[in-house]
């Protein structure tokens, strides 16, 4: 018997249409909506799916995740049908409110098209566990090393079936080591910090930084630049190319400071650039800039990127040009990454030429006063707008993306 875990990039069809038939049969049952097959792609280590979603852990024969996503008018309209039908006395609450209802209502849908699948794979000779459906509000993006993408549409509006193979896992705990500062600050910061989920460590000199930063993986460090006693590119040389994964560096500075980071990379195999701030700032004003960076990249205490990716203002100059044969259009880019970006489409004319899994072999892309060409693939689509990640970003273009993010968030 296969077993899909061993198996990373390629799966037996069979499962594929299991899952698929199982959605069919369930959303057809519910609403008398009839599901056809649009697209099925695969995609490496991340996927785009900004939505609520439904996670069912597999094991057994089988060992994956199965991510089921409604859009916001499927969801309305199976929701509408299934409470049609659906009895007050299966929620624990004694008095359920619409948003316990649907929430309830939401997972019994789920659970329907887990039991169908495990009846379907049981048939096909397959043992397997599954799990009870669990809710995940909200996610932006899903990380597996390989994900088998099923979508499907209706006139009452798409769902998308996910397979996830090995889940990608990232530290769900943001953590900051801070060096050259005081105590009276880092002890204020961790007062606010701390309880919002935040990990704050404190080194007291060069060599406690180092072995810190070496023994533990600390996802951003604020430095004070007062430490720097030696130029820039040697001094991030010296503390951060042994290093065995990326950190993020925020420095603390003086106005002639600032002067110091021209021509020095914004982004490397082992650190990226992401703030500077003024040492005259209070302590309030520190903490509320490193809120800002925080939401700028998009990180959370319970939701971290594998790269840092920056909201982009209409006033920036950012900016997608593609001008392939059969197919031209511009898109004003929203947010970017080393990983990729999102962005609108300036015409909405031009939805027909773009669809997820296409690849785009060639595009300008402009940010600000960097062109550079670049290939990739649109892994989602909503409306006007897709996301897409970058295919064999060579290192100079990654410079050149990181710098950018840099200046962005510096609000330069």
């Amino acid at each position: 018997m296969s077993n899909i875990n061993n198996m990373p990039n390629v799966i037996d069809g069979r499962v594929l249409n299991i899952i698929l038939l199982s959605a069919i049969n369930v959303i057809k049952q519910i609403s008398n909506t009839n599901l056809v097959k649009k697209h099925i792609y695969t995609s490496n280590e991340s996927l785009a799916v900004n939505s609520d979603l439904l996670l069912i852990k597999l094991s057994g024969d089988l060992k994956g995740d199965i991510i089921i996503k409604f859009d916001d008018n499927l969801k309305k309209n199976v929701l509408e049908n299934f409470l049609k039908n659906y009895s007050n006395s299966q929620i624990n609450s004694d008095k359920p409110n619409e948003e316990d209802l649907n929430h309830s209502a939401y997972l019994e849908i789920g659970n329907l098209i887990s039991a169908k699948i495990v009846n379907f794979l049981f048939a096909d000779g397959k043992k397997v566990d599954i799990s009870s459906v669990t809710f995940i509000s909200q996610r932006d993006e899903i990380y597996y090393e390989t994900i088998f993408a099923i979508e499907m549409t209706s006139s009452a509006g798409d769902l998308s079936i996910f397979l996830g193979i090995n889940e990608l896992k990232f530290e769900r705990s943001i953590s900051f080591i801070f060096f050259g500062f005081s105590e009276d600050l880092i002890e204020e910061i961790t007062n606010e910090f701390i309880p919002k989920g935040f990990e704050v460590y404190y080194a007291e000199n060069s060599k406690n930084f180092i072995e810190q930063i070496q023994n533990k993986k600390f996802d951003i460090a604020v430095i004070d630049f007062y430490i720097v006693n030696q130029e820039l590119k040697i001094f991030l040389k010296s503390y951060f190319s042994n290093l065995k994964y990326k950190i993020n560096l925020i420095f603390g500075i003086t106005k002639l400071d600032a002067l110091k980071f021209q021509g020095v990379p914004a982004n490397s195999e082992n650190y990226q650039l992401i703030g500077l701030f003024l040492k005259t700032f209070s302590t309030k004003e520190i903490i509320g800039y490193l809120y800002s960076v925080l939401q700028k990249i998009g990180i959370k205490p319970d939701d971290r990127r594998k790269h840092v990716r920056v909201n982009i203002t209409d006033n920036n100059r950012f900016f997608i040009s593609v001008n392939e044969k059969d197919n031209k259009f511009t898109a004003k880019l929203k947010d970017i990454s080393i990983g990729g970006f999102r962005a609108e489409l300036d015409s909405p004319e031009n939805k027909d030429k773009i669809e997820v899994g296409k690849i785009i072999n060639s595009a300008d892309m402009f940010l600000k006063y960097n062109r550079l060409k670049v290939s990739c693939k649109i892994v989602y689509i909503k409306d006007n707008t897709f996301s897409a990640s970058f295919v064999n970003l060579i290192e100079q273009d990654k410079n050149i993306i990181s710098n950018s993010i840099f200046k962005i968030l510096c609000n330069k």
